[in-house]
């Protein structure tokens, strides 16, 4: 196992602390950059949170922060336009506790320019984003009503809703994947848990986010969708994994039209668990598909690279991974091939870390080097409207005047200068002056959230007592 930059243009990374670190999901950026999101055990004020990575073509970490609060938060999924990024998942609710949705805005360089959580009085888990008409459409996984329904939230440019709806019937209905298409309206996958099995859906809405028309996946056993993808003739390819033709987990993918007509479905697999995530079309209209194989490889979970022909014939199978659990998550197309991201516990400095994966065309690396990143974690700064603080500096345990626009109850959290959580409480008055706190000297981040979850921050210098 190497250590330092990977050399070439194709290479195989993973990156991390000393803590569990799990990938969502990868994006190519307009800049030619990388970017890979996902959850954080290593760093951070909570018991998780959201971690975002933006790379160069060659792997090498360009900025890397921490999303969250001192309660469990995680990033699932990123979507990108050209002037921007939104990061979305689940954060929880400074003053409930309750799962809501959590959005980061972020430019294409990574500096956060604003953040936001989507809340009601049942628990709201976020699980996609994408562009859509300017602006963005998040998913999320609603327990309003009772038993899980898909919810959508159309957003402006800076994360503010403009209108929601939800679909679902008495069962639970798991989202798992959104994507917008060219001829408008979006795609949503996901699984309905019934008390017989498990049945793979998919649904087109229109740009009201109201029901085009649904379909289920005919299948005899349980099946899990996992992701959606709009192919370049208007057809949609949907990826997951069946009991359909073994007791074992096989991956399948099913291609349909744009009016929801099955054309075809591949299922593959053998002896063992195989399950597919997430797929991209390639330039000669093959398909490309990541997931997981128990079959070969290895020993354990092994990275699956797919090739296959745009009818869903094989062509081939790649593996990457160690005798441990290497799982693919997510894939984008890249200049000259793919990026394929996913979680490996096998390598990395911690007992899991991100992996990534820069392939060719033909799905392969330059070698079998694996370079290890410990990421130190830059907590990066807030492009928001920063708070007013004063004085600044100031001495711990002295009064600190708040100068903010929000209106009614707010929370906030005082973090260190490596992102670890020190003190927090909730106001019901707005909150116009604090007594800060007996804490070191140092600098720290001061955090401000209004009762829909709007959060803003800006630094304060603590200094000693004279």
């Amino acid at each position: 196992m190497g250590t330092g930059l990977a050399v070439g243009q194709y290479w195989e990374r993973t990156y991390g602390g000393l803590g569990v670190d799990r990938l969502a999901q990868v994006a190519a950026l307009p800049t030619g950059d990388l970017v890979a999101v996902g959850s954080t055990g290593s760093f951070g004020p909570g018991g998780g949170d959201a971690y975002v990575l933006v790379l160069d073509e060659d792997g090498a970490i360009l900025r890397s922060c921490v999303l969250g609060g001192p309660g469990v938060d995680a990033a699932r999924a990123v979507a990108v336009q050209a002037d921007g990024m939104v990061v979305a998942g689940t954060v929880t609710d400074p003053t409930t506790g309750d799962y809501n949705i959590g959005l980061w805005g972020m430019d294409l360089a990574g500096a956060l320019l604003w953040e936001r959580s989507i809340a009601t009085s049942a628990w709201e888990l976020g699980i996609g984003i994408t562009a859509m008409d300017g602006g963005w459409v998040v998913l999320g996984h609603s327990y309003t009503n009772g038993t899980g329904d898909v919810r959508m939230d159309r957003l402006t440019t800076t994360g503010e809703v403009m209108s929601t709806a939800s679909w679902g019937g008495e069962d639970d209905d798991v989202p798992t994947a959104i994507a917008a298409h060219p001829l408008g309206g979006l795609l949503v996958t996901g699984t309905r848990r019934t008390s017989t099995r498990d049945v793979a859906f998919l649904v087109k809405f229109n740009g009201d986010l109201g029901e085009d028309w649904a379909v289920t996946l005919p299948s005899d056993s349980s099946e899990t969708a996992h992701g959606v993808t709009v192919l370049s003739n208007g057809d949609i390819l949907v990826s997951g994994s069946t009991r359909e033709a073994s007791d074992d987990l096989q991956l399948f993918i099913a291609r349909f039209t744009s009016s929801g007509d099955q054309l075809w479905k591949r299922v593959y697999g053998q002896i063992d668990d195989f399950e597919a995530f997430s797929a991209v079309e390639r330039t000669d209209g093959g398909l490309a598909v990541i997931g997981y194989t128990k079959g070969f490889g290895l020993g354990g979970k092994d990275v699956y690279l797919l090739l296959a022909e745009p009818e869903g014939w094989f062509q081939q199978g790649l593996t990457f991974g160690t005798g441990l659990d290497d799982e693919g998550r997510s894939i984008c197309t890249t200049e000259n091939g793919f990026l394929l991201g996913g979680t490996t516990d096998g390598y990395g400095p911690g007992p899991a870390a991100f992996h990534l994966i820069r392939t060719n065309a033909a799905g392969s690396t330059e070698g079998a080097q694996v370079n290890t990143t410990f990421d130190p974690v830059d907590v990066a700064e807030v492009g928001v409207p920063e708070l007013g603080l004063s004085p600044n500096p100031m001495r711990a345990g002295s009064e600190l005047t708040i100068e903010h626009p929000f209106a009614g109850p707010v929370a906030w959290r005082l973090t260190d200068a490596a992102g670890r959580h020190v003190a927090h409480g909730v106001s019901q008055g707005g909150l116009r002056t604090l007594h800060l706190p007996a804490v070191g000297a140092g600098l720290y981040t001061f955090h401000l959230y209004d009762g829909n979850g709007s959060g803003l921050r800006s630094k304060v210098m603590v200094v000693s007592a004279p």
